[in-house]
């Protein structure tokens, strides 16, 4: 529709005719029209009075764009003078706007009986045609404007496209040929010829085409960059190599050329070669920040080994150090230094370019990932505020912040953003789950014990084996000392599927300990204790040795705790000292 509507566009554009005028001129006169009616013998005074009002009315909402009205008044006007070929003209227009293809061709031709020279009418007639997809009435349709009309060599063009679009591939050369007659060779027809030589097979045909247009202007590099991609395409490698390194040899700075060749290279999976092209498009000063932009980006996907990473970092080191305030030069580096696994550097790249990209999500993404993976929560909390100002609708960015809110403490906002992560995250049930987990345990954290109970039982509802969600809930329940039977039940289906983690083990201990099952608590944590480097669960032992009446072995596993670190109950020092218990 849009071809159709840019056409008739292109066709409007005629003078507003007066039908009583052309009615009186001579006959000879009108080859120099555009638009043209006659008024039949027959007509009244009042019709051709009358008609005329029709016609100008018409043109009036036409220049409105409003199509309908002036089709119901040209409509009118053709009642009173069906014989005017330049109503004929404005009615066919209208017509093939509205695609109502059989009434336009019938009025085009009524003009171009008329006036069989009138260029304008032929157009309209074609584009009709091609409309109709019947491709060999439009051809004859442009063959003949062209020879019947001043001016009509200009719609080679039009008559090439639609040769080409009815595969009519030896017309649509020779119309070229005819272009190339009339306006001398050009890079842009040569191609075309090319691809018509190569759709049929005629690769030879392809490469003179080239050939010839080297020869027309043999000191335009760029022809020759363009011969050689065309030869590469035509898998003749050979020669597309050979003809680069002979325009560097004449134009050793060539831009195009280095360009040309890097492509090759990659294309040819020769990422070593590849990459000295790229140090050469990087350092020189020729070249265009968006062309060297576009190599480094490729450059990077492209390099899978560790050596081919390192010389993708130092590239991109150089580009840097030449743009240092250029977004996409900071965003590249970051990229660079994240695939060599130096993402502590990685992400103070990618949180400059949140300041050149704030809308790019993902480099806000990439940003808030690094931040959560080095416990950079403040970081993360800043980032994924920010990012909501830009996202507002992203659950992703939510969680995030969400994420660093929680290990930051500020458990009332994290639950607020955790809860806005569940309500975008719709039908995406990862998502949805891995918000209603950390909800539980905010709500933990606030002592919400009751929302938090239902964000966990709203994960079981949908994946009943959910690892996280039973371990969690049910070691919640049990420091809270309730519901200790289901506890015990979701736990054991935890411990049942993964035996040897020792988290999943301790809190089916704790779970036991709390519902005073001392020996069964101590034959699950026991075979741990040689290896656990966790504080929380040294202590938990001790406990459970205490319980069972062995203090001294119970302050010895208190000490160890203590040693490891800070993650023990708040009565650590408090149960060495005095040597008892405190819960």
């Amino acid at each position: 529709m849009s071809k159709i509507k840019t056409a008739f566009l292109i066709l409007c554009l005629v003078p507003i005719v007066n039908l009583s005028v052309l009615a009186q001129k001579n006959k000879t006169s009108k080859k120099t029209k555009a638009v043209k009616s006659t008024v039949t013998d027959a007509a009244t005074s009042q019709q051709k009075v009358m008609a005329e009002f029709y016609f100008v009315e018409g043109m009036k909402f036409l220049s409105l764009n409003n199509i309908r009205s002036a089709q119901a008044h040209f409509e009118k006007a053709y009642t009173l003078e069906p014989n005017s070929d330049g109503l004929n003209y404005m009615l066919a227009k209208t017509y093939f706007f509205n695609a109502n293809y059989a009434k336009a061709l019938s009025h085009i031709q009524k003009s171009l009986k008329s006036d069989p020279k009138n260029r304008e009418y032929y157009l309209v007639q074609a584009k009709i045609l091609e409309a109709q997809k019947n491709y060999p009435e439009a051809i004859k349709t442009y063959k003949k404007m062209i020879a019947e009309t001043k001016g009509g060599e200009k719609f080679y063009f039009d008559l090439a496209q639609v040769q080409l679009d009815s595969k009519d591939y030896p017309g649509a050369i020779s119309s070229y040929n005819k272009i190339e007659e009339i306006y001398g060779k050009s890079l842009e027809i040569t191609r075309q010829k090319q691809k018509i030589w190569q759709a049929a097979g005629k690769t030879d045909e392809a490469v003179k085409e080239g050939q010839a247009l080297i020869k027309a202007y043999p000191t335009i590099i760029e022809y020759q960059v363009a011969q050689a991609e065309m030869l590469y395409y035509a898998q003749r490698k050979t020669e597309a190599f050979d003809l680069l390194q002979n325009i560097l040899k004449k134009d050793p700075n060539n831009v195009q050329a280095h360009v040309m060749l890097y492509q090759l290279y990659r294309y040819d999976n020769d990422l070593e070669n590849a990459l000295k092209s790229v140090e050469w498009i990087i350092r020189s000063p020729d070249t265009d920040r968006s062309i060297k932009q576009e190599v480094m980006k490729d450059i990077l996907v492209n390099a899978k080994s560790d050596s081919d990473k390192k010389s993708a970092l130092q590239l991109a080191e150089r580009f840097y150090e030449q743009y240092p305030t250029d977004g996409t030069a900071i965003l590249i580096y970051g990229d660079a230094l994240f695939v060599n696994n130096q993402k502590e550097k990685a992400w103070i790249y990618y949180g400059k370019a949140t300041h050149y990209f704030p809308e790019n999500f993902n480099v806000w993404i990439q940003v808030m990932s690094l931040d959560y993976e080095f416990q950079k929560y403040d970081s993360l909390t800043i980032h994924g505020t920010r990012a909501i100002e830009y996202f507002p609708n992203q659950a992703a960015v939510w969680y995030f912040t969400g994420i660093g809110h929680y290990f930051s403490k500020n458990y009332t906002k994290a639950a607020e953003a955790l809860l806005e992560t569940k309500n975008l995250a719709a039908s995406n049930n990862e998502v949805k789950t891995n918000a209603l987990l950390m909800l539980g345990d905010t709500y933990n954290e606030l002592k919400k014990y009751t929302e938090s109970d239902a964000a966990f039982e709203e994960v079981l509802k949908m994946d009943r084996y959910n690892i996280q969600a039973l371990n969690n809930y049910s070691y919640y329940l049990s420091l809270r000392k309730e519901k200790l039977d289901l506890a015990k039940e979701m736990s054991e289906r935890v411990v049942n599927r993964n035996p040897n983690e020792v988290t999943y083990v301790d809190t089916y201990a704790w779970v036991l300990y709390q519902m005073k099952d001392y020996k069964g608590a101590k034959a699950q944590l026991e075979k741990f204790m040689t290896t656990t480097e966790s504080a929380t669960i040294l202590e938990h032992y001790g406990d459970i040795l205490f319980q069972l009446g062995d203090v001294k072995g119970a302050v010895e596993y208190w000490k160890k705790a203590k040693a490891k670190g800070s993650d023990t109950s708040e009565f650590i020092d408090k149960k060495i000292a005095d040597q008892k218990l405190y819960e």
